[in-house]
């Protein structure tokens, strides 16, 4: 059966992640959806929250039983397949948009969270889709970015995202590892990095087969990053 049913919508909920791995320790089986119009308490990754307005937003979570190397990877890559190429993939699960005034802005956030005993992994994701960023909270409104899109599209912008998931994830790696060089929105760009309780800066240089960022520094010459912090030094 494809992915994408059964699929569970409701019109608000706390968080679409919680909700899919309630429904997953019940025998669930994989491929579901859960969405929502509106969430109450949306998650980011670092515990961070996720704010969209009721409506104007895909609030969804995947669920997978079998879950191959680079899914979060997997994930971006996919729903920028089918957001379109003007989206590009911020290391490790972001993915961003220029808005009108020339700034990049998040459009997309991923949340991938593992079952600790194996038994499944759920992929969350919220994109973007109507909204304006003046009326976003002002913390966000520097960062935040819409397709530009009527809200009645969401429900197909949810099918594309899912279908394209299911697609990238029987993938080799390689061509994930490939498809994320090519959207790479970190390359080239000085980057500030925290790992370990350590402060990295450097210049992004893409990614290694592993999914880990690169990291070109004065002092610790090339670093391999599978986690962490990483924000810009440049507009």
């Amino acid at each position: 059966m494809a992915f994408g049913f059964p699929h569970l919508h409701l019109a608000t909920t706390t968080s679409t992640n919680a909700v899919a791995k309630r429904l997953a320790q019940q025998g669930a089986p994989e491929g579901m959806v859960v969405s929502a119009d509106f969430q109450t308490a949306g998650r980011g990754r670092q515990g961070r929250s996720w704010w969209a307005r009721p409506g104007e937003a895909v609030l969804a979570s995947l669920l997978l039983r079998q879950v191959p190397p680079l899914v979060t990877l997997r994930a971006a890559v996919a729903i920028r397949e089918a957001l379109g190429k003007a989206v590009l993939i911020k290391w490790p699960n972001d993915l961003v948009l220029r808005r009108a005034d020339g700034r990049w802005g998040k459009v997309c956030g991923i949340l991938g969270e593992a079952d600790p005993h194996g038994r499944f992994a759920v992929i969350g994701f919220g994109i973007n889709v109507a909204g304006d960023r003046n009326a976003a909270p002002p913390a966000l409104q520097d960062r935040f970015a819409a397709l530009g899109l009527p809200p009645s599209q969401r429900q197909q912008l949810l099918a594309a995202a899912v279908a394209s998931i299911e697609v990238w994830l029987g993938r080799p790696a390689e061509e994930v590892v490939a498809a994320f060089r090519e959207a790479d929105y970190l390359f080239g760009r000085q980057v500030a990095a925290q790992q370990s309780g350590r402060l990295l800066q450097g210049r992004a240089v893409g990614i290694d087969g592993e999914g880990a960022l690169l990291l070109e520094t004065a002092v610790e010459g090339l670093v391999a990053l599978s986690g962490g912090e990483v924000h810009l030094l440049e507009g």
